[in-house]
């Protein structure tokens, strides 16, 4: 008698009997692959979300109480931006172009002993396009140079290069009223500039209308502890702030972009903070 196919159909059903479990066990772990990549897709955004709302809490807690009480909220709800590619609760960016020139203005003033140090100048367009359809625009230079304590800056892994910055603001149409954006210190403190208007042609057909006002500008990247001068950390976001008789704007300097608008603000007066807001933004000083 032949026992081979006997034998064989043995060795089929061990065969098939061990297999089963295995094949069971490798079906439920892909099952539970399945239901974590879904868990994992749901809760991503959720988690990035809390996170990002965590490192900007405490630039969230400096803004005026009254103007994140009241004031009106813009978000950029399409995640992380990338330079340029900004849109502020309808306020949207376009026609961006940054590029390094060559240092042929001198925004930052020269050492007394005529010494240079390394330093990088930058030239930034772009326009703003507002909700109502109105169109503003930025050209800005900027300069960053290393500071004088460059080695004790790079041990303590701080950053203290001296910046300077000058914009001109515009809305397009003829004969505008101009407004010059101005900022410069050292990153290692906070920077105080001011938005003031140009001398030259207003536009406002109004003649009773007041005159346009300057404005002052700050940036905070630093805050003390327990209110000791010496004590100080920096911000896991920087805070940037126009104010008038009273605070009327200010931009959160992270993505995902969050800024707070005075309701009492015109939309021509809207479209001026946010276009020098959004102009410290899209500066890459380190000012973030």
């Amino acid at each position: 008698m032949n026992a081979a196919p006997a034998l064989r159909a043995c060795l089929r059903r061990g065969i098939s009997r061990s297999y089963t479990p295995v094949k069971r066990s490798l079906q439920q772990l892909c099952r539970a692959r399945t239901l974590l990549a879904t868990l994992w897709l749901g809760l991503a955004p959720m988690i990035a979300s809390a996170g990002c709302s965590a490192q900007q809490h405490a630039a969230e807690k400096l803004v005026d109480p009254r103007l994140r009480a009241q004031g009106v909220l813009l978000e950029h709800n399409a995640g992380r931006s990338r330079q340029g590619d900004l849109d502020l609760g309808g306020y949207r960016v376009s026609a961006f172009d940054l590029r390094e020139e060559p240092q042929d203005v001198a925004l930052l003033t020269p050492e007394a002993s005529g010494r240079t140090r390394p330093g990088q100048q930058l030239q930034l367009r772009f326009e703003l396009l507002t909700p109502a359809g109105a169109r503003w625009t930025s050209a800005c230079v900027a300069e960053r140079r290393q500071p004088a304590d460059h080695d004790l800056a790079a041990v303590a892994d701080e950053a203290h290069e001296e910046i300077a910055l000058r914009c001109t603001l515009a809305p397009l149409g003829e004969d505008p009223q101009r407004w010059t954006l101005s900022l410069a210190g050292s990153l290692d403190e906070n920077l105080l500039g001011s938005l003031e208007p140009d001398d030259g042609p207003n536009t406002q057909a109004d003649t009773d209308t007041p005159p346009a006002r300057a404005h002052a500008v700050e940036v905070m990247m630093w805050r003390e502890l327990f209110d000791l001068d010496l004590a100080r950390k920096r911000l896991p976001a920087s805070l940037a702030v126009v104010r008038g008789e009273q605070s009327e704007a200010a931009l959160i300097l992270d993505s995902p972009e969050r800024a707070w608008l005075d309701p009492a603000l015109d939309e021509g007066q809207r479209a001026l903070v946010l276009t020098a807001l959004i102009s410290l933004r899209l500066l890459p000083l380190g000012l973030d």
